[in-house]
C-alpha cells in the first residue's frame, strides 16, 4: 500500500472484520496547540509530546471505530501556586458535547488506632498525576487494580493504614472506611477491565465456526470506547467547538480555546477499482484528547470503507489531507491530480517537499507573511552573492607577490537575475511548502546556458595568438574569472 499524506497529519489504518465483511478503518490524527488553535503541530512533535503525558502501559488508540464520540484528558492537576490548598475541583468541557469535573485531594490516610480507624488530616495538595493509580481501587479490585483505597476485608487486621484516593467524584464524602466507591478519572480504561470486557460478547464454538477472527456477533460496539461513559458525547464532534480545561495547567487556572476547525479527508485506490480512480472515505471526529502539560490537543477522525482482502492487500493507495472547515471543499479531481503528480516519475521529485496540496489553503495573512519571508530571503541571497563575487575578484586580481595582475570588468550584483531560480525561504523549507517544479526547470536551463557559455570561452581561448604566451595567459585568466563569477552568481544560492 502506498501512503500519501502531509507531515502535519499522522495516520492509523487497519483491516477489520465486521458483520462478515472486511473493512479498512482509516484514522487521521491531527495535533493542535492549546495556546494557539491556528497552530497545527507536526506529527513527530505531536507523538513526542503525547507520549510524555500518557501513563506507563496506557493504550493510546487501536484504530477502530467507536460507537460514541468521546473526550479524554491526560496530565496533572495543578493547585494555584499562591494558595495552600488541600483540595480543588478539576475538569473539562467541550461546548454542547461533554462536561466532567472531579474533586482532587492531597494525600490522606485511614490510620488504625486503639479507638478504631481514624481519618488523618489532608496534606497540602501538590501537582497530582490524573491517573488511575490515584483513583479508588487497589490490589484485588478488578475494576481498577492500580488504584488506592480498596482493602481486603479478610486482611484488615494485618494492616495499620490505608491510603485514601486523591481523585474522587464531585462532593464524594469519605467519612467511613468501606469499599463502596468507584474509580473515576479522565483517561483510557484498559480493555481487560470488566467494564469493557462485558461489551466483548460471547466467544464459543459457534463463534469459532462462524465469526472468527472477528468479534462475537453479540458484541457491544462500545467495546472500542476507552473513556468512562460520562465522557461520551451523543453525537460526533464538529471540530470547531469551544472547550475549557480547569486546574490542569501549571500556568493557567483555566485553559480556554476552540478546536481548530479542520476537516480531515481520506481516499483509497483499490485493485478492483478503475485505474487512477480515487474513492473517498467519509470521516467524522470520534475522539478529542487534551494534553494540557504539553500544550497540545489531538483530534482523531475515523472512516470505514468496505474492502475485499482480509489484510487489506487490495488497497493500493491511501491518501489523507485536511482542509479548513470554512473553505470550499476541494474536489476529488484536485486529489486525483495530486496523486498523478506524486506518482509520475517525471513530476514526483518536484513534489517531495510540497505539502500545500494536502493542507488548507493559505489565508490572506499567511500569503502576506510568506511574501515577506521571500523578500527577506532575496536580500540574504543578494548579499551572499555580492560577497562571493568580491571574493572571486580579490582572488584573481592578486598574484603571488601581492601585486594586482589583472583588471577584471566590474560585476554588479544589482543587475544579476536573482530570480533565475525561485527564492525559497528557510521558513518555507521548515513548513514543507515548496513546489520544486520551477526550480528544477531553472536548474536545467542554467546547466544548458553555462555549457553554452563555457563552450564560447574555450573557443575564445583557441583564437588567442599562440605566439604570445603572456597575452594568452592574461586573456585566459580574464575569461575564466568572468566565467567563474557568472557561474557563482547563478549557482551559489542553491
Amino acid at each position: 500500500m502506498q501512503i500519501i499524506k502531509p507531515t502535519l497529519l499522522s495516520l492509523l489504518h487497519r483491516p477489520l472484520l465486521q458483520a462478515g465483511k472486511y473493512h479498512l478503518v482509516v484514522s487521521p490524527l491531527l495535533w493542535f496547540s492549546l495556546s494557539n488553535a491556528e497552530e497545527i503541530v507536526p506529527e513527530q512533535e505531536g507523538w513526542k509530546r503525547m507520549m510524555a503525558s500518557l501513563a506507563t502501559g496506557e493504550t493510546f488508540d487501536v484504530g477502530t471505530p467507536k460507537s460514541n464520540a468521546e473526550a479524554l484528558v491526560s496530565g496533572r492537576a495543578y493547585p494555584p501556586v499562591d494558595q495552600r490548598l488541600t483540595s480543588m475541583q478539576v475538569g473539562f468541557e467541550i461546548e454542547g458535547k461533554v462536561s466532567k469535573y472531579v474533586d482532587v485531594h492531597g494525600d490522606q490516610y485511614w490510620v488504625k488506632t486503639n479507638n478504631g480507624w481514624k481519618l488523618s488530616a489532608t496534606e497540602p495538595l501538590n501537582a497530582l498525576e490524573m491517573t488511575w493509580g490515584n483513583s479508588f481501587g487497589g490490589d484485588g479490585f478488578v475494576d481498577n487494580p492500580l488504584g488506592k483505597g480498596f482493602y481486603d476485608t479478610d486482611k484488615i487486621n494485618q494492616i495499620d493504614h490505608i491510603a485514601v484516593p486523591n481523585i474522587r467524584s464531585k462532593n464524594e464524602i469519605y467519612d467511613r472506611l468501606n469499599n463502596n466507591h468507584r474509580p473515576i478519572g479522565f483517561g483510557p480504561i484498559d480493555i481487560m477491565r470488566p467494564v469493557r470486557q462485558k461489551r466483548a460478547g460471547t466467544y464459543d464454538e459457534q463463534w469459532l465456526e462462524q465469526g472468527y477472527p472477528g468479534l462475537a456477533a453479540d458484541h457491544d460496539p462500545a467495546i472500542y470506547n476507552v473513556a468512562q461513559t460520562d465522557q461520551w458525547a451523543e453525537s460526533y464532534f464538529c471540530g470547531d467547538e469551544n472547550y475549557e480545561i480547569h486546574g490542569m495547567s501549571s500556568t493557567e487556572a483555566v485553559l480556554k480555546g476552540k478546536l481548530p476547525a479542520m476537516k480531515c479527508r481520506a481516499f483509497i485506490q483499490t485493485s478492483s477499482g478503475k485505474t487512477n480512480e480515487l474513492q473517498e472515505v467519509s470521516t467524522h471526529i470520534d475522539t478529542v484528547w487534551f494534553f494540557p502539560e504539553q500544550d497540545i490537543g489531538l483530534i482523531i477522525s475515523r472512516g470505514t470503507v468496505e474492502i475485499e482482502d482480509s489484510d487489506g492487500l487490495d488497497v493500493q493507495l491511501l491518501m489523507t489531507a485536511f482542509e479548513r472547515m470554512g473553505d470550499e471543499p476541494r474536489t476529488i479531481k484536485h486529489y486525483q491530480n495530486v496523486h498523478r503528480l506524486r506518482t509520475d516519475p517525471e513530476t514526483a521529485v518536484a513534489q517531495l517537499m510540497n505539502e500545500s496540496q494536502l493542507v488548507p489553503n493559505k489565508t490572506a495573512e499567511q500569503v502576506q507573511r510568506y511574501q515577506t519571508e521571500i523578500e527577506n530571503a532575496r536580500k540574504v541571497r543578494k548579499d551572499r552573492i555580492k560577497k562571493h563575487l568580491d571574493d572571486i575578484e580579490a582572488n584573481h586580481n592578486v598574484d603571488s607577490s601581492g601585486t594586482k595582475a589583472l583588471s577584471l570588468p566590474a560585476q554588479d550584483v544589482d543587475i544579476l537575475d536573482l530570480d533565475s531560480l525561485p527564492i525559497i525561504s528557510p521558513e518555507a523549507i521548515a513548513r514543507g511548502d515548496i513546489d520544486l517544479t520551477d526550480a528544477i526547470a531553472g536548474l536545467k536551463k542554467m546547466a544548458d546556458d553555462c555549457k553554452s557559455e563555457g563552450d564560447k570561452a574555450l573557443t575564445q581561448l583557441d583564437q588567442v595568438d599562440h605566439s604570445n604566451a603572456s597575452l594568452k595567459s592574461t586573456k585566459a585568466a580574464q575569461s575564466l574569472a568572468q566565467l567563474e563569477g557568472q557561474l557563482s552568481a547563478r549557482f551559489e544560492p542553491i
